[in-house]
Parts: structure tokens; C-alpha cells; sequence
């Protein structure tokens, strides 16, 4: 609506103001509508909504590749670790126990 009626006002800004009092919304989120959508039809300089999801959609999928391997790395330290604390927790655990029995 802002994009078509900007030639009745004397600024966007104004036609914005005018529309977003009409929805009961702020005229700083409309701009921001507005924005976004002159990005998307190629009349603004900027990242379109689709490029801005391929590129999530890319991220994702080397973060799904990158993870197994840190995943991998730390559960083998993980495996370290529980080889070392499992008897000493056990050892903890047993000795709390029979603290508690005694009294």
C-alpha cells in the first residue's frame, strides 16, 4: 500500500505515517515492512528475504557437517573423562551412603 500511494504525499514517510495509524501499528515497524519489501522487488540495495533463507539454509548444513566432527572429538574425550570419574564417584557415592547409615 505505502509503494503505491507514495505519489499522494510529499514524503514515504508521511504516506507511512498515514497507513500505520489506519492499522493501529507503530510507523517505525511499517518502515521497516516497507524496507524489507523494496529489498525483496529489487528497488533497494540489500539482501532479499530468499537470499537471506539460502544462506541460513546453507549455514545449517556446514554447521551439520562440522558438528558430527566435533561431536566425535568430544566424546571421546568424554570417554576419557568417565573412565577416570566413574570410580571416583562411585567411591564418593559409597562412602555418602554409609555415612548415612551410621547416624
Amino acid at each position: 500500500m505505502v509503494l503505491e500511494h507514495q505519489g499522494d504525499h510529499d514524503s514515504q514517510w508521511k504516506v507511512i505515517a498515514s497507513i500505520a495509524a489506519k492499522f493501529g501499528c507503530s510507523g517505525e515497524t511499517l518502515r521497516s515492512w516497507v524496507r524489507k519489501e523494496e529489498r525483496n522487488r529489487g528497488l533497494r540495495p540489500g539482501t532479499s528475504t530468499q537470499e537471506q533463507d539460502r544462506l541460513k539454509d546453507f549455514i545449517n548444513l556446514a554447521q551439520l557437517t562440522v558438528l558430527p566432527l566435533q561431536l566425535r572429538s568430544r566424546l571421546a574425550s568424554g570417554r576419557q573423562w568417565a573412565a577416570w570419574a566413574t570410580p571416583t564417584i562411585t567411591h564418593w557415592l559409597k562412602r555418602s551412603t554409609a555415612c548415612t547409615r551410621q547416624r
